[in-house]
């Protein structure tokens, strides 16, 4: 059997050390409002000078907390997501949290399933990154109807009777401001590739593409808006059909990043070159884009921050339950490098 080690500083060494009771320590801990600012200052300062760190387990038998915050995401494949997570991640273990994360691979079922039951899985707040925020939202409602702390990741969700917290960026300014760009450059037959059948930041970024075209007075083609689901060789099949029978395509506009690889492909395939013949410019700037056989031009959405901030209001929501309220829009930085010309 492994020996305890002795060494290990406890709540009673911080105690002595600081000159206040191990209860006056554990409300310190757990961040009470009713202790004294001089009092945390000096106790915080002995933590840190003896190294203290206290278990999530004996904090949460102490005040019926499990130090774990819920994330449910639509996928893995999409590095947006991971620097999302990251943004999470990296705030919520810097103030003592875990994290649990669930998966819907952008199927609506799971993303209810996982909505109702993540609770029973003992978590103390809960982020969304939803996929089909119409049909989520009376569950979202409902949640936040009971208190229990929740935002909203990378989408905005207006509802009056019931005002949510969320975290986004101007989706439709930065797809109006990637199509207004290529515009600007002369185009004027620009495909939109969205990459997703049914999403709510597919929809926004189409309201802004289809806003810049009205701006310049360019007619809208609907076939020139092509949806596709997100597996990369259906993106190439699609694009690579839509240039042999739009051959009058200059431009493409994809709304996510990380199928720009397979966009780029299928205008390769074809004979043709970037941005020579036909221009790119993508969807939230991901290191990917440095990385493309011509540097991707993108709409940076700082999605490593809009995770960290969510992070940050979920925090405050547990310190202060009756906090009001936090409704936070990002805005979109048009990035340009060689593939829009």
């Amino acid at each position: 059997m492994k020996k305890p080690d002795k060494t290990k500083t406890t709540i009673y060494d911080v105690a002595r050390a600081s000159g206040f009771s191990t209860a006056t320590v554990s409300l310190v801990m757990n961040n009470d409002t009713r202790i004294k600012l001089s009092t945390q200052h000096t106790v915080m300062e002995c933590v840190r000078k003896l190294n203290y760190s206290p278990s999530a387990l004996a904090r949460g038998l102490a005040n019926q907390r499990t130090y774990n915050i819920g994330l449910i995401i639509p996928n893995l494949h999409n590095p947006v997501f991971a620097e999302m997570v990251e943004g999470v991640k990296n705030y919520l273990n810097n103030v003592g949290y875990n994290i649990i994360i669930e998966v819907t691979q952008q199927n609506l079922e799971m993303e209810k399933k996982y909505l109702r039951s993540v609770r029973n899985q003992k978590v103390d707040g809960l982020i969304v990154f939803p996929t089909f925020l119409n049909e989520i939202r009376e569950d979202l409602i409902q949640i936040q109807s009971e208190k229990f702390p929740l935002i909203i990741c990378g989408v905005r969700m207006d509802v009056e009777s019931v005002p949510m917290n969320y975290v986004s960026s101007n989706i439709v300014e930065g797809a109006y401001l990637a199509t207004e760009s290529l515009i600007r450059k002369g185009h004027k037959k620009i495909c939109l590739m969205s990459g997703e059948v049914n999403n709510q930041q597919s929809d926004e970024r189409i309201k802004g593409y289809l806003q810049a075209l009205k701006m310049y007075g360019i007619p809208h083609e609907e076939q020139f808006i092509l949806r596709s689901s997100p597996d990369l060789n259906t993106v190439y099949q699609k694009c690579y059909e839509f240039i042999g029978k739009h051959p009058d395509v200059t431009a493409f506009f994809c709304l996510f990043d990380y199928i720009a690889m397979a966009v780029f492909k299928a205008i390769q395939q074809r004979g043709l070159r970037v941005p020579q013949d036909i221009a790119m410019i993508g969807y939230d700037d991901i290191e990917l884009d440095l990385f493309m056989p011509v540097e991707l031009s993108s709409v940076c959405t700082n999605n490593y921050k809009i995770g960290e901030i969510s992070a940050r209001i979920i925090y405050d929501l547990l310190q202060n339950p009756d906090a009001g309220v936090q409704q936070i829009v990002l805005p979109p930085l048009l990035i340009e490098r060689e593939s829009s010309g």
